[in-house]
């Protein structure tokens, strides 16, 4: 790629980074967390619900300011918000008081919903259609890569059961990415040859919004059973493996190295003219979605085997998904709001998963969670298969691709 689409996507996947990042500060640390705020496995997975919570209040505007402000000063209004949750929660900490922990996450999560959208649409709208598959595989490992640091990381830094040095590093980062952003060019999102010379309407068309709506429920799907399997993964492998935290949380990072290698090797295999765009794009969750039974039931060495697999798919399903709002819009003006619809499905999941599944769980037996986890993973393919089914029959400017 030329070295302006590398610029841009380094500086967009470092602001994605570092707010996936404080995102993902909580999971590696949710029995710490639990034990120092006194609350049970429902109250823990707010933690992560609310975060998603304000995430979806904030992406749909999101939208309209990329749209009207640009992506640039949408996305360091996301890190400024990012950082403030962060010194917050330091505070409510500090006091042991769970309430005002709860309310750093939700000023942080607005933050990540600015983000979440404003990234991938600069992306979107500044990388060549030939680059535009590589680059949003590149993209969408952000998540596991940012989940990899702070399984990694995250034990190390909390020091008598402070989580103070974590947070002081999750502001230095979201400090660094503003920065960065600052410092990028942006040039107008106009992009011909790219999203074609077609008129652009006042707002986004039936025939762009109804498959987006699909997509926006598969991504819902797929987060829900994703986000909650990372949210309770070390209390699952310590609860009925008997590991220790570190030692789980290790082994959750390098499944999430396996999720982000799988983000990039998808988004290559997208980039390659022979690939049917939309076979790949439905057999990976119903495979998905039978990894999570034999997740329940099977001993050590197959449950490994299957979580090693199941971050594979947990990689290519998401680049599949933001690469959707490139195959579906017809005008620039249609990237933003896609990209916010894909936004808004992805934090529904992560605000029902991880608290259902922690009610539904009764460690160490976690089958129960589990099945509801498969049955999640099958509604996400059926929905897959709606936006393949109204894609091809839209017409060719779809069915051939616009980004892909």
């Amino acid at each position: 790629m030329r070295y302006r689409v590398v610029i841009i996507v380094a500086v967009c996947y470092m602001v994605g980074l570092a707010g996936t990042m404080t995102e993902f500060s909580i999971p590696p640390l949710t029995p710490i967390f639990q034990r120092h705020l006194h609350i049970l496995a429902p109250s823990a997975g707010l933690l992560m619900s609310l975060f998603a919570l304000a995430t979806v209040i904030t992406a749909l505007p999101a939208g309209s300011l990329t749209h009207r402000f640009g992506a640039k000063a949408t996305g360091m209004a996301g890190l400024g918000l990012s950082a403030a949750g962060a010194l917050a929660l330091i505070v409510g900490y500090g006091q042991a008081d769970f309430g005002a922990v709860l309310a750093a996450r939700f000023v942080s999560g607005m933050g990540f919903g600015l983000i979440s959208v404003a990234a991938p649409a600069a992306i979107s709208q500044q990388v060549p259609a030939r680059h535009a598959a590589k680059a949003m595989g590149v993209w969408a490992t952000w998540v596991p890569v940012g989940s990899v640091v702070m399984f990694v990381a995250a034990p190390h830094l909390v020091t008598n059961l402070s989580v103070r040095p974590l947070e002081l590093v999750l502001t230095v980062c979201d400090l660094a990415a503003f920065l960065a952003m600052a410092a990028l060019r942006m040039e107008p999102p106009a992009r011909p040859g790219v999203l074609g010379d077609a008129p652009q309407s006042p707002g986004i068309s039936r025939q762009v919004l109804v498959p987006m709506l699909w997509v926006g429920l598969a991504f819902a799907c797929f987060t829900f059973s994703f986000f909650a399997f990372n949210t309770w993964v070390t209390t699952f492998f310590t609860e009925r493996f008997h590991m220790t935290l570190v030692t789980a949380g290790l082994l959750a990072a390098l499944i999430s190295v396996v999720n982000a290698g799988f983000n990039i090797l998808s988004g290559v295999a997208l980039g390659h003219p022979r690939t049917r765009w939309y076979l790949v794009f439905v057999l990976p969750a119903w495979i998905l979605a039978a990894l999570w039974v034999v997740l329940a039931y099977s001993p050590f060495a197959i449950m490994l085997a299957a979580s090693f697999l199941t971050g594979a798919l947990g990689g290519v399903i998401p680049t599949l998904i933001f690469a959707a709002p490139g195959r579906v819009a017809l005008t620039p003006r249609d990237l933003p709001l896609a990209m916010s619809i894909v936004i808004i499905g992805e934090n529904i999941g992560i605000i029902l998963g991880p608290p259902i599944f922690g009610a539904v769980i009764r460690p160490p037996q976690f089958g129960a969670g589990f099945v509801v986890l498969a049955a999640v993973s099958v509604a996400m393919a059926l929905a897959l298969g709606q936006v393949v089914k109204r894609v091809k029959s839209a017409g060719p400017e779809q069915a051939e691709g616009i980004a892909l």
